[in-house]
């Protein structure tokens, strides 16, 4: 799948399909940080959450169900 047309799905859709996107560099949605660790899903229990290391922003949690919304990374060109 091509980078924009990734960054512009839904969030939901973005969970759906990530594993697909191959030779980007996975970026904060908000500040535009480089995150070495790639995509990284919160912890099991409900509540939890991930965040970007410089902003702090939330870029994922944990929700009742499982693994949802926000999806906050952006796709870039390696």
């Amino acid at each position: 799948m091509e980078i924009k047309k990734f960054n512009r799905l839904s969030d939901k859709d973005k969970w759906n399909n990530y594993k697909e996107m191959k030779d980007v560099k996975w970026i904060c949605g908000s500040c535009g940080t480089t995150l070495t660790d790639g995509i990284k899903r919160a912890d099991i229990f409900s509540g939890s959450s991930v965040h970007c290391g410089n902003c702090d922003e939330m870029l994922t949690r944990r929700t009742g169900g499982g693994q949802n919304n926000p999806f906050c990374w952006k796709a870039r060109k390696k």
